[in-house]
């Protein structure tokens, strides 16, 4: 064994990096559901158990060596015992993958598919350990005769046929317990259900997390390991040692006819392992989301391996140097043979990634597309790079009988950019030189254009557009489709309404230039796409008056009480007959804000409504605090030059690290309520910031890289986003009974903003439209880490009817949780006008075809 410095080195620093990782996968297994977590910690458990076991027993297999471990108890390390569980973990998560049906034979053939892919991790670890001295081989079976002849790079091959049968029998075990759980638990009004079918052949239940009791989901992970030891335990007295002894038996000693019966046993089960792999990979899925967490792990223990293997003295290493590169290439498209096509996609566009801007032929790509709150579509995907191939790829879909859905950025919150069949305009990516000569300054994009290149171009000319939507990556286009809002909209309404003239390619082909006083520019605007691809869009522009020194943005908050706490149940909450008796608090929050939100001076002469408050625009928003205390936090913005004197908010910090903790703490509900606590006593007396406007605009580029993080760990993160638009005199009503409805429902947003939105352009399809006198949209934000969002969906739904019993609309733009009869009520009319003008053609999406029936049904 060698004692090397550098060996010892090394294995710290491996225990270091294997407990980081099992806590990444505690993180990424959660989210897959609670089920998995419970694999992942059931098998660390186990694991240790067994070595513990092993290595104290009178003839132990195996020795660690302790100088190489921290964290060494009982004679075994505990990162070992992670290692167990990060192992089950990965192998079982994967072959369930490869097979959806549940049959006794599908399952047992898919418990030895785990098994294989958990001794290709084995096959590459082990033998390095060995040769490096972690751990040591005892080169003597009981009876005296010698094994290391019957071995792989000097580890019994009963090692190998112990891990494919552990991990084999557990898989099986866990999968046929949770089959049997949901037989037993599957409502009956769902028996026939797509969902409830494929919950019946992959052993998971119809929802995110497996089954639908929690208990069980943790429960049966340990039920399925006690099984499994048994199963394994049983077949090792009882079975096994005859199996080899017919096996190995050719005149040899019984010691030895033991190991050649445990390699030839350990062959068997490997090629039937891989046979039935090979078919899953012919006839399962292919193109399953990547978990990035899981090809980690493999791609762990096959580098972690290589690296033990330079900590070996020189000239050791042998054939090793060939047999685990070649083993981590095998392992590692075994692993990610369920999303072989992703990532297909993925390597195709990074190796044309030079060639992106070029006008070679036109050819599509097979994408998966999402949606910023995580909705998901395999699509076809078309990136014209002018005009021409746009018309090309129409005619073709014309032509076809395609359906299909124009895309920019991919930021919208629903499903208004997904669709089978999808046309990316992010190839139009031009912007002009902003034309400071006209008597209001103009700037000309393409549709592709994102809103921070926008920004940063116009700045070159100490402008501004009016109004832009808080993350940076939304493009032109997708925002004019929507007419945007902003915290500016108080006193400069949307943004259609700094729109000189678009440019538009029509369904037909046919292309033309709108003004902003022609009424088809009405149906583009805030149209979503059903209309036409707009291509270019000119907007005016502000002009800060200074010629120097940039322009900032000063920032006052001001704190608004409300319902005040009550005994410190800040987690809790109000109850649904509590909330009841403060209705009138409520109705002061109310109060108190329309007075703040509301412009109190206009320019008559300018048709934007600019305040002539010092010299800029200023931008009025709110949020409010619905569990257990309730209180509002009043932001008023104007655009400034930049001096000293006023610290950086950090809610304006996009790109700083306590930004990133704020948006964290936001998503858990514990953490949540004592941060807004905080807040509220900071906040207690005001204050007043001072941020570069590019922090302060794309603020909520913070909370995409957060939600983009943990999705790339595995986690759902879903997020819920809905407006509804309140006209004045039911907008305080509208506040009281949301707080009861949420509150008798221990319900907590993570965010509540309310934003003044001016009287504007009345585009057809505006949920502004007819609220006269300006309208107050009203935004929930609900989202989780891990979990679905099944009661939060429902409330919306609730407050959908709510709103539309106080005169308003749901903001079509956000999440729209909202029955077809009330949708229908708010935007028949609106839709039947812009079926007559606009007949429906081939564009679509999904989210336009189930909730506004009135435009494309027959």
């Amino acid at each position: 064994m060698s004692s090397s410095s550098s060996v010892v080195t090394a294995g710290h620093l491996a225990e270091l990096a294997t407990i980081g990782i099992f806590l990444l996968a505690c993180l990424n297994a959660r989210g897959q559901g609670r089920r998995w977590l419970g694999t992942l910690i059931c098998g660390a458990v186990v694991g240790y158990c067994a070595e513990v076991a092993i290595v104290c027993g009178d003839s132990p297999s195996y020795t660690y060596c302790a100088n190489c471990f921290r964290l060494f108890y009982f004679k075994a390390p505990v990162c070992i015992g992670l290692g167990w569980g990060l192992v089950f973990y990965v192998s079982t998560w994967t072959a369930q993958r490869l097979t959806s049906r549940r049959t006794v034979p599908s399952l047992l053939l898919s418990s030895l598919v785990a098994g294989v892919l958990g001794v290709n991790l084995d096959l590459s670890l082990d033998p390095v350990a060995q040769l490096i001295g972690l751990w040591t081989w005892n080169s003597k079976l009981p009876g005296g005769a010698s094994s290391l002849h019957q071995t792989f790079f000097n580890v019994p091959f009963d090692n190998f046929v112990a891990w494919t049968l552990m991990i084999g029998c557990f898989g099986f075990c866990t999968r046929w317990l949770f089959g049997q759980i949901n037989d037993c638990r599957q409502p009956k009004a769902e028996a026939d259900t797509e969902t409830a079918q494929k919950a019946k052949m992959t052993g998971l239940a119809s929802g995110d997390h497996g089954p639908v009791s929690h208990r069980t989901d943790y429960l049966v992970p340990i039920l399925g390991a006690v099984l499994a030891f048994v199963v394994l335990v049983a077949l090792r007295k009882y079975v096994i040692p005859q199996l080899y002894q017919y096996l190995g038996s050719l005149g040899a000693s019984s010691v030895a006819a033991d190991a050649r019966g445990a390699a030839i046993l350990f062959v068997v089960l490997l090629f039937a392992g891989l046979y039935r792999f090979w078919v899953g990979v012919l006839t399962g899925p292919k193109e399953l989301p990547v978990n990035w967490v899981v090809l980690g792990i493999v791609v762990y223990f096959h580098l972690l391996s290589l690296c033990l293997l330079i900590a070996a003295e020189p000239g050791t290493a042998g054939p090793l140097l060939v047999v685990i590169p070649t083993n981590f290439v095998a392992g590692f498209l075994a692993f990610a043979s369920p999303s072989f096509a992703p990532l297909l996609t993925i390597i195709e566009r990074w190796a044309r990634r030079d060639r992106a801007g070029s006008a070679t032929a036109l050819r599509p790509s097979v994408e998966d597309l999402t949606s910023y709150t995580g909705h998901r579509t395999r699509a076809t995907v078309w990136k014209p790079a002018n005009e021409d191939e746009l018309r090309g790829i129409l005619a073709m879909a014309r032509e076809q009988g395609l359906r299909v859905t124009f895309r920019g950025g991919g930021q919208a919150f629903d499903r208004q950019s997904l669709n089978r069949v999808v046309i990316s305009l992010e190839r139009f990516t031009e912007i002009g030189s902003v034309d400071e000569n006209a008597a209001v300054p103009t700037v000309t994009v393409g549709s592709g254009a994102t809103w921070g290149k926008i920004l940063e171009r116009t700045l070159e000319a100490n402008c501004v557009p009016y109004i832009m939507v808080t993350t940076s990556k939304a493009t032109a286009g997708g925002t004019l489709s929507s007419h945007s809002l902003s915290r500016f909209s108080g006193a400069h309404g949307r943004e259609g309404d700094h729109v000189e003239r678009i440019r538009v390619i029509l369904a037909d082909g046919r292309s033309q230039d709108l003004r902003s006083d022609q009424p088809e520019f009405l149906d583009v605007v805030g149209g979503l796409g059903y209309v036409a691809a707009i291509v270019s869009v000119t907007y005016r522009l502000w002009k800060a008056p200074w010629t120097d020194g940039g322009i900032w943005v000063e920032t006052s908050f001001k704190h608004i009480d409300g319902i005040k706490r009550i005994g410190g149940r800040l987690r809790k909450g109000l109850s649904l007959e509590h909330a009841k008796t403060h209705r009138t608090a409520w109705g002061k929050v109310a109060s108190d804000l329309a007075k703040e939100l509301v412009p109190q001076k206009k320019d008559p002469q300018e048709k934007d409504l600019v305040p002539r408050e010092k010299g800029g625009p200023v931008a009025r928003s709110s949020t409010i605090y619905m569990r257990g205390a309730g209180w509002g936090l009043f932001a008023s913005s104007r655009y400034v030059q930049q001096s000293a004197g006023h610290g950086r908010s950090v809610f304006h910090q996009p790109s700083s690290w306590r930004h990133y903790v704020l948006q964290f703490v936001a998503m858990l509900p514990v953490a949540r309520g004592v941060g807004y606590l905080l807040v509220s006593l900071v906040y207690k007396k005001g204050k007043t910031f001072r941020d570069d406007i590019m922090g302060y605009t794309f603020f909520q580029d913070g909370n995409r890289r957060v939600t983009s993080f943990f999705r790339y760990l595995g986690c759902p993160c879903r997020i819920l986003q809905q407006t509804f638009m309140l006209p004045s005199d039911g907008y305080a009503g509208f506040l009281e009974e949301a707080a009861v409805l949420l509150n008798g429902e221990n319900i907590e947003p993570n965010l509540v903003d309310i934003l003044f939105v001016h009287s504007s352009t009345d585009a057809t399809l505006s949920s502004s439209a007819g609220l006269a006198g300006g309208a107050y949209a009203i935004t929930y934000t609900f989202q989780k880490i891990f979990r679905t969002l099944g009661k939060e969906e429902a409330m919306l739904g609730r407050l959908s009817e709510l709103c539309d019993g106080k005169g308003g609309k749901v903001h079509l733009v956000k999440n729209a949780f909202a029955s077809e009869s009330i949708l229908g009520k708010q935007y028949g009319p609106a839709s039947a006008a812009l079926k007559g003008r606009q007949p429906p053609t081939i564009l679509r999406n999904e989210f336009g075809t189930e909730k506004l029936p009135e435009l494309f049904g027959p």
